[in-house]
């Protein structure tokens, strides 16, 4: 009877309850007392908002279930978070059984338990602030064992000496707290902006609401903590900024697995008066060479193959690759301490360097391996430059955005062009001048690619580039639009004719 309400998990004999009803079966409605507690725990500022809220599910179900507020109510026979997983012969698990589905020979293969769907998919993911979730997606074959499943996190250390978010810096005292609440940014941005706010050649300031045109103009971007680790630094990153960074004793993402110093700058927390002593002596030699590994890392960080290609990639150096790719080495050698990875694995040491690693083996058959668009789009498609440079990844991060609050230090730039507003703001004339000079050097400045890199004339993603807004078949904007708050399912990977087909979604890796 739990198939009736529920959805009967069958390799472990557990019946998972939407979040109104409860039992063994799911056959007795929640009282008022419990679905208060059980929405409250799941961050639902009401119950009705809890029970009837039109939340998107994960991978759609995949067409085995019904969406229910967020939650999968599986067809009989097919369980798990997503309805992906069944029964099969052997009595084992099976995955996406009867459509062909097969899991790819690279290794890690992750498993992922199945767990109860209040610790999953029914949480209030719109109030969290941001996600809390990234997803092993099914369909993409980056699993094995029990998949669908979601790897949750919401890190919030203890940081600080500051308040939150909508307490900006004070330029006349530091530190400016205010309010008993001392996890926000640990007084950083406060202390920067004290010490360097009327500062020639900088922008400091407490909020601005042009946050990627700046981004994309300045040399030195500072990358404070926030509400924990913070993520200023890979958006920096992404828009050919050097990041400085300032968390003491916090590593950066992959660390110690890969040096941020290569493409980076960590300032400790007791020299920020003295910063910019620091950055001037970084010679232009140095800087030149910092920004060569900005384009390599940049894809690092970014879940390229799930949100789609921020700087022309494919998606095959992007943060859930990586993330496996030290797993993968860290099980070849459990006792090495990972700064020691690239000199004791050579794939792992290409990977790193967006190299294709010799011991790997690219799925051929992509989209995008051919020749390129036939007709009347050929000409004007080879000609465009398709690593995009931080004026595409601006359009990406400033569409629709409030500004960044809490003060930002851009330093190096232009200052009569920022005070312009930029690229992107003037005359229509001086767009088309900068697209034409982009293109005559194979980009638009920013991270430029690695001396000798091989770029795909059109990647398998879809593309946040501005010069692919209009084109419907690459823009991310109409192939990711209206698939909800969990995504297309599948991801980004998925989004070109395959959202409802996992199993013959594209692979990077065989």
């Amino acid at each position: 009877s739990c198939t009736l309400y529920g959805t009967c998990n069958e390799e472990i004999g557990r019946c998972d309850c939407p979040k109104n009803r409860t039992g063994d079966d799911c056959t007795d409605v929640a009282t008022r007392t419990q679905l208060s507690g059980r929405c409250g725990k799941m961050l639902y500022p009401s119950i009705k908002e809890c029970t009837t809220s039109e939340l998107s599910c994960l991978n759609a179900c995949t067409k085995r279930g019904k969406c229910v507020s967020g939650w999968c109510h599986c067809k009989p026979g097919h369980y798990g978070a997503d309805c992906s997983l069944s029964t099969g012969p052997d009595g084992k698990p099976a995955l996406l059984a009867g459509s062909g589905y097969v899991t790819r020979q690279k290794r890690p293969w992750v498993y992922i338990y199945e767990l109860p769907p209040h610790l999953t998919v029914c949480h209030s993911l719109m109030d969290l602030g941001r996600s809390p979730c990234q997803r092993f997606v099914t369909g993409t074959s980056k699993t094995h064992g029990v998949p669908g499943g979601m790897v949750c996190r919401r890190t919030q250390y203890d940081l600080g000496r500051c308040p939150r978010i909508w307490l900006l810096p004070n330029k006349d005292t530091w530190p400016s707290c205010g309010r008993k609440r001392d996890w926000y940014s640990a007084g950083i941005r406060q202390k920067v902006l004290a010490s360097h706010w009327n500062r020639t050649g900088y922008h400091v300031v407490r909020s601005e609401p042009k946050y990627g045109t700046f981004l994309a103009q300045s040399v030195f971007c500072l990358a404070p903590p926030g509400a924990g680790h913070g993520q200023r630094q890979i958006q920096a990153l992404f828009m050919g900024c050097v990041p400085v960074t300032i968390a003491d004793s916090v590593s950066e993402p992959f660390e110690p697995a890969v040096s941020w110093e290569q493409w980076g700058v960590r300032v400790a927390e007791a020299d920020i008066p003295r910063m910019h002593d620091i950055l001037a002596a970084i010679t232009p030699e140095q800087l030149r060479a910092k920004q060569a590994q900005m384009h390599c890392a940049a894809q690092h960080m970014l879940y390229s193959s799930m949100t789609g290609a921020v700087l022309g990639e494919d998606g095959r150096y992007d943060a859930f690759e990586s993330t496996l790719e030290v797993l993968r080495v860290r099980r070849a050698h459990p006792a090495a301490p990972q700064a020691d990875f690239r000199r004791l694995d050579p794939d792992f040491d290409a990977f790193m360097d967006c190299r294709d690693p010799s011991g790997f083996k690219r799925q051929s058959g992509l989209p995008g391996d051919g020749a390129g668009p036939q007709g009347s789009e050929s000409e004007e498609a080879e000609a465009e430059a398709e690593v995009r440079g931080p004026q595409d990844a601006a359009a990406a991060l400033a569409a629709g955005e409030e500004g960044d609050e809490g003060g930002v230090v851009l330093a190096g730039s232009d200052p009569e062009s920022l005070a312009e507003g930029g690229a992107g703001e003037g005359e229509e004339g001086d767009d088309d001048e900068g697209e034409e000079d982009g293109a005559e050097e194979g980009g638009s400045g920013g991270p430029p690619p690695p001396p000798g890199a091989v770029v795909q004339p059109h990647p398998p993603l879809c593309s946040h580039s501005a010069l692919d807004m209009r084109r419907h078949e690459r823009a991310c904007y109409y192939l990711l639009r209206g698939s909800g708050y969990m995504g297309v399912p599948g991801g980004a990977m998925c989004a070109k004719g395959y959202r409802y087909k996992l199993a013959q979604c594209p692979r990077l890796w065989a």
